[in-house]
């Protein structure tokens, strides 16, 4: 029974050993132990029953020599097994080592991949806070080269210190024989057109110059002229023809739809100039960002403490200035009293006087 059993864990080995490529290590131990557990299962040693087996075969050889030779060829095969396994064995155990080096190559990888994606994620980051610091930079740059492009409107001063008195007499002949001067600085206010960039004082200097300036150009364009009410059918204001950042206005729109709603300043209607005797006269200077303030102020005073108006603390007649444009200086003895000389009481009566077109100047 045991020459059988012999026999037949010959035979498993012999077919295990023509799987052997194409089975795992472990697969063929398996099959190994099952088949001993099988065969032998109080045996404790594969060689010792081998050994038994063996000297019992001895005993038959006489018996049967095909069957010794199918037990030699069996043992051949054994052997031959016994090969394959050890082959299979070494080469299990190197395919093995290759599989550990390359697991810790791709640990490597991994942790490397890691720090790289770290590096590029911080490398991002700097280049971010690299690029929003190098566009605040411009922006800053930007916004000094725009300012220091606001208008410069010495020409204009230039010009009014020449042919304007300092009591504001206009010396319109003068004007007319040297009239290239004021189109010099009417073109520079055309091809310098305000930037919203502009502080207030310098867009405000920009709109009152501009209307000064487009005014004594009007009474230039139709001089010799009794009255600025000649032009235009009497209507000079609404005549659309003042071209500006490419728009066409007219000298009421400058006053009425910019200066007095954007900036909302009381004091402009002591600084633009309507041609007229009963006008706030026109300053020889220039206005600028810089003298802005205390220009309007001292105009404001000058005018209000003329002869346009008869002052006294129980009654007021005043320029018509005060009734068109009421809604602008809100409670009118309050504002009175911040510029007068004269202290008026708050129940102080108040009349217009009529208004004088006659031309500001010869």
């Amino acid at each position: 029974m045991k020459k059988y059993s012999l026999y037949f864990l010959l035979f498993n080995l012999v077919v295990l050993a023509s799987c052997g490529k194409q089975k795992g290590l472990n697969e063929v131990n398996k099959e190994i132990e099952n088949t001993t557990e099988n065969v032998i299962p109080q045996s404790g040693s594969v060689e010792n029953e081998i050994q038994k087996t063996t000297n019992t075969t001895s005993n038959v050889v006489v018996d049967s020599i095909d069957q010794i030779k199918e037990i030699s060829q069996d043992i051949v095969s054994e052997q031959d097994t016994d090969s394959k396994l050890e082959s299979s064995m070494e080469e299990n155990a190197v395919i093995t080592d290759k599989v550990d080096n390359a697991e810790k190559i791709i640990e490597e990888v991994e942790v490397a991949s890691k720090i790289e994606k770290h590096e590029e994620e911080e490398l991002i980051e700097k280049t971010a806070a690299i690029k929003k610091d190098v566009e605040e930079k411009i922006s800053k740059k930007n916004n000094v080269e725009i300012k220091t492009k606001a208008l410069d409107h010495k020409l204009f001063d230039t010009f009014l210190r020449k042919y304007v008195s300092s009591a504001g007499d206009v010396n319109y002949k003068m004007m007319k024989s040297h009239q290239i001067e004021l189109e010099s600085y009417i073109n520079l206010l055309q091809n310098n057109f305000l930037d919203n960039n502009w502080t207030r004082n310098e867009k405000l200097a920009y709109w009152i110059n501009a209307y000064n300036a487009f005014t004594l150009k009007l009474i230039l364009d139709n001089y010799p002229i009794a009255s600025i009410t000649d032009i235009a059918g009497g209507k000079p204001w609404d005549k659309k023809w003042i071209a500006l950042g490419g728009k066409v206005y007219s000298l009421n729109q400058i006053e009425n739809d910019i200066i007095r709603p954007q900036f909302k300043e009381p004091r402009i209607h002591f600084a633009v100039n309507c041609a007229a005797q009963s006008c706030p006269k026109l300053g020889n200077f220039a206005y600028t960002a810089s003298n802005l303030n205390n220009k309007l102020t001292s105009q404001t005073k000058a005018f209000i403490n003329s002869s346009e108006n008869e002052i006294n603390t129980e009654h007021l007649k005043i320029s018509k200035i005060f009734e068109w444009y009421k809604s602008d200086f809100g409670e009118l003895i309050s504002f009175f009293n911040t510029y007068s000389t004269t202290k008026i009481n708050a129940n102080a009566s108040i009349e217009y006087n009529e208004y004088n077109w006659s031309l500001n100047g010869k």
